[in-house]
């Protein structure tokens, strides 16, 4: 064996003692590598809850591909514990180091900023803006067929509330129609108001927007009709708390003097893809759309 080979070989496994140029004794063994249990279990924990998030999705929903990224990251982390050994050794050499590297600084740099937007989401969750403003905007959200799901009845629901308390605020349901939706979303919102005693001449539907920021644009024409061109409204907006502040944003970017009344973000078990998908979203907008 020459140098040049023992020097290799030590940068993956075993020892070798080396005297000059000459190598003395190399000791040869391969050590199995194997992940500490506590932290085996948290990527199952986090795998398993990836894993059924998508099952979810795919089930019950129609999902989008956006939809379905915690899946896939749950798949991979599976995918790593069933090749632990494999994933382990690779890791060992020198190109493993380097891409173990490139990925810890990838996850590093995330956790950071996934930080700063949690932060900034929850400094604006929890307001509670005072009763009789001029409108409530209720923001659409995905609909199964005709169905109110979770995440948009929590909305409605807090919204109703709010409503009791204001009975002269006018109200808009926006939310154009999605893929797996038989109606707009707002025609579904108005419709479970409508149910639960609000007046329907109270209600003003906007049903063309796709996005939160279309959200606003369209409600504020729609109010314009109502209120005035002119007139300074104060408004709430109606979300769950993980889209609180990039809704807010775009209210303000649209031109509105608006509060948020955030509503609980169900069911627990979407969270990660809720939080996961949004975090994207505010990447984009501090990127392209401020």
């Amino acid at each position: 064996m020459n140098q040049k080979t023992a020097k290799q070989l030590i940068l993956n496994k075993g020892s070798l003692i080396v005297s000059g140029s000459k190598v003395l004794s190399f000791n040869y063994e391969f050590e199995q590598k194997t992940l500490p249990s506590v932290v085996r279990w948290i990527l199952t924990a986090i795998s398993a809850l990836c894993l059924l998030n998508g099952f979810y999705y795919l089930v019950f929903l129609t999902p989008s591909l956006s939809h379905l990224i915690p899946m896939f990251i749950g798949f991979a982390i599976a995918l790593f514990l069933l090749m632990e050994k494999q994933a382990l050794s690779f890791l060992h050499t020198k190109h493993g180091m380097i891409t173990a590297y490139v990925i810890a600084a990838l996850i590093g740099v995330n956790l950071v900023v996934f930080l700063i937007f949690a932060v900034f989401t929850l400094s604006v969750s929890f307001r509670s803006p005072e009763a009789g403003a001029d409108a409530v905007i209720i923001l659409g959200s995905a609909i199964q067929g005709e169905k109110i799901l979770p995440p948009l009845q929590a909305r409605l629901d807090t919204a109703l509330e709010y409503i009791r308390k204001s009975p002269d605020t006018l109200i808009v349901v926006s939310g154009g129609q999605g893929r797996g939706e038989s109606i707009t979303e707002a025609t579904a919102m108005r419709q479970y108001l409508i149910q639960k005693g609000v007046s329907s001449a109270k209600i003003i539907e906007e049903t063309h927007s796709t996005s939160t920021e279309e959200n606003f644009l369209f409600s504020l024409e729609l109010l314009k009709e109502h209120v005035g061109t002119n007139a300074e409204y104060k408004t709430v907006l109606v979300t769950n708390r993980f889209h609180a502040y990039r809704a807010l944003k775009y209210a303000a970017k649209a031109g509105f003097n608006a509060e948020c009344l955030s509503a609980p973000s169900k069911p627990f078990y979407l969270l990660p893809n809720n939080y996961f998908r949004e975090y994207l979203a505010v990447i984009e907008y501090w990127l392209f759309r401020r």
